[in-house]
């Protein structure tokens, strides 16, 4: 019982961070490159408008792979 709600908290935990790090990518492919390529806004407008996005994309990606590996 109580290894069985453990395993069930950690998969909820692999699966919600898994969204967030697919939601992160979304709004990197949907907005961020395209305002970009389109040089609508210049980089430091889309790093101010973004703070540290893609370092909480490598951070959360780390921590996803972290938890795959347990």
């Amino acid at each position: 019982p109580m290894h069985s709600l453990r395993l069930s908290a950690i998969r909820e935990l692999i699966e919600t961070e898994q969204r967030y790090v697919d939601d992160l990518s979304i709004v990197t492919n949907q907005f961020i490159r395209p305002l970009n390529n389109a040089r609508a806004l210049n980089e430091q407008e889309i790093g101010q408008l973004f703070i540290n996005w893609f370092d909480l994309i490598a951070l959360n990606s780390n921590l996803l792979n972290a938890l795959h590996a347990q």
